[in-house]
């Protein structure tokens, strides 16, 4: 039996999550039901910073992501997701 060679793994999940990132034109995060930092999303969301996408990020102040480095990135922050949602069909309709 071969070996399986997690690197490579981990390696096509980091270029499979930027190539997602970059071919989106919005960028959503919803950490509301976090308990402890992502990794994989705070990439995603300087991906998508350095990228100039938009980003929304859906959160509450006592959450771990809470931050002045993921506030300088989001464009728009909501406490709920359902106002965030809100604010993304009436965005993509074009009513804002």
């Amino acid at each position: 039996m071969g070996s399986f060679d997690t690197r490579s793994v981990f390696l096509d999940l980091v270029e499979r999550d930027n190539w997602m990132v970059a071919e989106s034109d919005i960028v959503f995060f919803d950490f509301t039901q976090t308990t402890k930092i992502s990794i994989g999303s705070m990439f995603e969301l300087a991906w998508a910073y350095q990228l100039r996408k938009y980003v929304v990020v859906v959160m509450q102040p006592e959450n771990p992501h809470w931050h002045s480095f993921v506030m300088e990135a989001a464009d728009i922050v909501f406490p709920t997701s359902s106002e965030a949602l809100e604010y993304l069909r009436k965005l993509i309709q074009g009513e804002l």
